[in-house]
């Protein structure tokens, strides 16, 4: 679908606010670098596309688009 490689970290749900908090250290200096949160960031699974399915990966985003908005009142997509 994105055809990247994808990190899934050891606590996903919680990803979006260790993210800023993680942005908030490296601007106040308590961390060195943006790079440096590979040293904090543990990627418990890492998931690489598969050249040979991209057709079924296609086939299935585009079935995701044409429901979409049938589930907005449903789930966040």
């Amino acid at each position: 679908m994105l055809g990247a490689r994808i990190e899934r970290v050891r606590r996903p749900q919680d990803s979006g606010a260790v993210g800023c908090a993680l942005t908030v250290a490296v601007a106040l200096g308590d961390l060195p670098s943006m790079a440096a949160l590979r040293n904090v960031v543990h990627v418990e699974e890492t998931f690489t596309p598969q050249a040979e399915h991209r057709a079924t990966y296609d086939r299935l985003a585009h079935a995701l688009r044409r429901i979409q908005p049938a589930l907005s009142g449903v789930a966040r997509i």
